[in-house]
C-alpha cells in the first residue's frame, strides 16, 4: 500500500521575470561601481538645507512657505531667487539676510527691484 501524498515540487520563476531580475541585480552592482548611474549614492549630492533668512525686523523667513510642495531644492541661488520673490512683493520688509553655509546675502530693494549682494567676509 504506497501513500499518496504529494511531493512538494519547485516552481521556477517564468523567463520573462528571470531576465528582468537578472537585469535588475546587473543594474544594482553596476551602480556600486559606476558613480554617474542613479543609485542610492544620489542621496549624497543633495544640498543641506540648512539656512537663516531674517527680515529687518528680525523675524524669520521660512523659504518653504514660498516654494512649491515637490520643491527639493536648496542650492544658495535657488533661496536666493526665493528672497528676491519675498522681496520684490512685499511678503516681508527690506533687506533680508540670508545665510545659506558660510554664505551670506543680503537682499536689498533698489527703486522697485530688490536686488542680491554677498555680504563681506563671505566665502565665494
Amino acid at each position: 500500500m504506497g501513500s499518496k501524498a504529494l511531493v512538494p515540487t519547485r516552481i521556477a520563476l517564468p523567463w520573462p521575470y528571470r531576465i528582468l531580475l537578472a537585469g535588475n541585480l546587473a543594474f544594482c552592482m553596476a551602480g556600486l561601481v559606476f558613480t554617474k548611474l542613479p543609485s542610492w549614492r544620489m542621496f549624497e549630492a543633495i544640498p543641506d538645507p540648512r539656512y537663516v533668512m531674517t527680515d529687518a525686523t528680525g523675524r524669520s523667513v521660512r523659504v518653504e512657505d514660498y516654494l512649491p510642495h515637490d520643491a527639493y531644492s536648496f542650492r544658495a541661488q535657488t533661496l536666493v531667487n526665493v528672497a528676491l520673490f519675498v522681496c520684490e512683493r512685499g511678503a516681508a520688509p527690506a533687506p533680508l539676510a540670508l545665510t545659506v553655509g558660510e554664505q551670506r546675502f543680503r537682499i536689498k530693494r533698489v527703486g522697485k527691484r530688490c536686488v542680491s549682494r554677498v555680504r563681506a567676509h563671505a566665502r565665494r
